[in-house]
C-alpha cells in the first residue's frame, strides 16, 4: 500500500503517514483520515484499503489455544543419554560432485533472486517516493505545517527572555508569555496563524485587537522540512505577574482548523 494519509485525533493532525502504518497509531475505524485524492475527512473505515487493514488485524489477534500435557506424577521425561559415536561414512567421488554441482547452481539461483528483488525494491521505493512527493504538494495547499510541540517562555517587553522555553514559571514573574512551536513544513513562505490563549477557568483571553473567537492573530515565515522551530508573538504585559496560577492552554490555528494544543502551568 503506498497511499500515505494525515489522521485526525482530538483535534490534531498527525502525518504524513504510509496507510500500512496507521494500525501502529492506534486509529479505529471511526478515525478521521484524509488522503490522496480524497475530496475531505472520511472515516477510516468508509475507506477500502484501510477496511482491509481493519479485517487483517482482526484475524491476526484471534485467541490461540495452548495445551500444557505431563506425565503422570508430573514426571518429564528426560531424553535418552549414552555414548556418542562418529558416524563414519563413505563417499564415492561421483557423490561429491553432485554435491558441487547442486551448490553451484543453489549460488546461481540466490543471485539471480537477489538481483530480481533488489530491482522490485528499487522499484518500490521509487514509487513510493513518487507518491509521496505528490501527496506533499496536494496536503500543503490546505496544511503547510504540522506542529508536533509548543513550549512556553516568559519575556520581557524588550523580547529578552526571562525563563527559558519549557521550564516551570512563577506566576510572579509572569509578564508576556511565548509560544515557540517545533514543526514539519510541507512547503516554505509565509503562513498566517490564530491562537487561542484559555484562563484555567477555560475562558479565552482576549483585547480589543482579538480576532473573534481568538486572542491573536500572527504571521509567520516557516521553512520546508522537519525538525524547525520558531517562536511566536507573546501575550500578556510589561507588568510582572500578569498571569495568575493554575493550568492554562494554548490553542495554535490554521484556516479554521486546530493544527496543536498544549496545556502549561503557571506556579
Amino acid at each position: 500500500m503506498d497511499t500515505y494519509f494525515i489522521i485526525s485525533t482530538e483535534g490534531e493532525q498527525v502525518g504524513p503517514i504510509p496507510g500500512e502504518q496507521l494500525i501502529n497509531h492506534g486509529i479505529t475505524p471511526k478515525t478521521l483520515v484524509w488522503g490522496q485524492k480524497m475530496s475531505g475527512w472520511t472515516p477510516a473505515e468508509n475507506v477500502p484499503e484501510l477496511a482491509a487493514l481493519f479485517a487483517d488485524s482482526a484475524q491476526q489477534n484471534h485467541d490461540i489455544e495452548v495445551v500444557a500435557v505431563t506425565t503422570e506424577n508430573g514426571y518429564s521425561p528426560e531424553a535418552e543419554t549414552g555414548t556418542e559415536q562418529p558416524l563414519k561414512t563413505k563417499h564415492s567421488t561421483g557423490r561429491y560432485w553432485v554435491l558441487i554441482v547442486l551448490l553451484t547452481i543453489g549460488v546461481i539461483a540466490l543471485g539471480i533472486l537477489y538481483f530480481m528483488s533488489r530491482n522490485k525494491y528499487d522499484r518500490d521505493t521509487s514509487s513510493l517516493r513518487n507518491n509521496f512527493t505528490e501527496f506533499k504538494s496536494s496536503v500543503s495547499s490546505v496544511y503547510p505545517i504540522i506542529i508536533t510541540d509548543i513550549l512556553i517562555g516568559n519575556v520581557n517587553k524588550n523580547g529578552e527572555v526571562d525563563i527559558d522555553f519549557g521550564n516551570s514559571i512563577p506566576s510572579y514573574r509572569t509578564m508576556y508569555l511565548e509560544p515557540r512551536i517545533k514543526y514539519t513544513g510541507l512547503t516554505a513562505g509565509t503562513i498566517n496563524l490564530k491562537v487561542k490563549w484559555y484562563y484555567p477557568d477555560g475562558t479565552i483571553r482576549c483585547g480589543t485587537s482579538s480576532p473573534a473567537g481568538f486572542s491573536q492573530s500572527v504571521s509567520t515565515y516557516i521553512n520546508e522540512g522537519a525538525d524547525n522551530s520558531v517562536i511566536l508573538d507573546g501575550w500578556g504585559n510589561e507588568s510582572k505577574g500578569n498571569w495568575g496560577s493554575g493550568t492554562h492552554r494554548i490553542e495554535i490555528w490554521y484556516d479554521n482548523v486546530c493544527l496543536k494544543s498544549k496545556e502549561f502551568q503557571i506556579y
